[in-house]
This record gives structure tokens, C-alpha cells and sequence, in this order.
């Protein structure tokens, strides 16, 4: 489903680099292209369970991004004097009618919901990369490697697990079916019996990581959906 009200086609009118280009040196990093965030609805995995940010462990939804490049995934190649969206309204009509929930490139994010020091806006945002622009989410943050001719790219995962739940309580991303819930619990439990099974690895890291996966079963089965009360409150930064 889409976002009511929303017009995917209103994206032509902004530019290309929407949350503009860093001021500084090209990163070490490949130029790649811009994309929506989708979520698919329904299915298996499209749904997880998150604590960092909120106050507990909580089902939020997983977005995947869709990305806008001539030959992937339907979108095609349009002449200069064609409006940009015709690249993908084809991909993004069956995504739709497929009960997706596709989030438009001028989808407004407000700042409680974003890393602090970063400006309300798209969620999509572009840093000058040597390999061209590269895009990435506004939780993101590229960052040049303290050695080597490399870059990593750190990602604020509380804030953006508030967004996540934001977009639940608000009921953008409608809540999921039980099954799928179920399937998220079921899921976790494989993981559990796979690893307490494993025969291949030493004991100690076995039982390292049957910890690890224990820990992430009582999470699952605690996790309840989000609520208008379930993300931590984001600290003001001071000027």
C-alpha cells in the first residue's frame, strides 16, 4: 500500500541530491545510485525485533531499499524531456498493488527522529564519494577510516529504530498479521536449536554464542508492537 496523500510523482520537483553534498574531501567510497525505502508487507522477514532506543524490545518493520537505476528491478531509461518519475512508475505501481508500502523521496523526517545534529528532511541523502555521489539514509554516517585509503559508514540505529516505530504509531506502516509475528518468534527458536546443535566450533564459543541466541528468543517473545510511548525520548543537543 502507499502513504495516503502522498504523490510519488511530486519527487521531480526536488533535485537529485536532496539532502545535498558534504563539504568536504571525496571519501574513499563507490559511487552508487539513490532509492526508496520499501516495506514489504505481509512476508516472511519483514518484520524485526529491536531494542536499542526504545525502552523495551519491540516488532518494527524492515524497510529495503529500492533503487532507482535504468534495468534493475523495471526501472527504465527515460529522454531528456521526460518527467524523472516515469523511470519507475511502473515498478513502484506493482510494488503498490502488491500491498508494499513504498516511502516517497520528499518524505519529510522531523528531527526528534534523526542522529543528533542532523537536519529535518528526506531520508535520503547524498555525500560526494570518489567513485560519485553516494547515496545513503540520514541515520547514516560516511566516515574516511582512521587508516587506510578506505571509509566505513556508521549507521545511529536508535534514532532510527524511533523512526521505525514512529512510522507504526502513526500508521503509515500498518501493524502486521499475528502470523508474522509468529514467524519472527519462530525464527529466533531455528536459530537457537541450530546453534545449541552446532558441532563444528570449540564448546566455549557454542556456548558463547547458545547465549547469545537464548538472549535473543527472550527478547522475541517479550517484544510487544510500538506504541505512541515506546521510544526513549531523544536528548536536545545544546547549541
Amino acid at each position: 500500500m502507499g502513504i495516503p496523500s502522498s504523490d510519488l510523482t511530486s519527487v521531480d520537483s526536488r533535485p537529485a541530491s536532496l539532502g545535498g553534498l558534504v563539504d568536504r574531501p571525496k571519501l574513499p567510497l563507490p559511487g552508487n545510485s539513490p532509492f526508496f525505502l520499501v516495506h514489504y508487507a505481509d512476508v516472511g522477514g519483514s518484520w524485526e525485533v529491536a531494542e536499542e532506543g526504545l525502552d523495551a524490545p519491540t516488532f518494527l518493520p524492515v524497510l529495503q531499499p529500492y533503487p532507482i537505476r535504468p534495468g534493475a528491478a523495471g526501472v527504465r531509461t527515460v529522454s531528456a524531456d521526460e518527467p524523472r518519475s516515469r523511470m519507475y512508475a511502473r515498478p513502484l505501481a506493482k510494488l503498490q498493488e502488491q500491498g508494499a508500502v513504498v516511502l516517497p523521496l520528499d518524505f519529510h523526517v522531523d528531527a526528534a527522529h534523526l542522529p543528533a545534529g542532523v537536519a529535518a528532511g528526506p531520508y535520503l541523502r547524498e555525500t560526494d564519494a570518489q567513485g560519485g555521489p553516494f547515496y545513503h539514509t540520514a541515520w547514516d554516517t560516511p566516515r574516511k577510516a582512521v587508516r587506510g585509503n578506505t571509509a566505513t559508514v556508521d549507521c545511529d540505529r536508535a534514532a532510527y529504530n524511533r523512526w521505525r516505530a514512529a512510522l507504526v504509531t502513526s500508521g503509515i506502516v500498518p501493524e502486521p498479521r499475528g502470523a508474522i509475528l509468529e514467524d519472527v518468534r519462530a525464527r529466533a527458536l531455528r536459530r537457537l536449536d541450530t546453534v545449541r546443535a552446532a558441532t563444528d566450533i570449540p564448546t566455549d564459543m557454542r556456548e558463547a554464542k547458545t547465549a547469545v541466541a537464548r538472549s535473543r528468543v527472550d527478547a522475541v517473545v517479550a517484544a510487544k508492537l510500538p506504541t505512541a510511548t515506546t521510544p526513549k525520548t531523544a536528548k536536545k543537543v545544546q547549541a
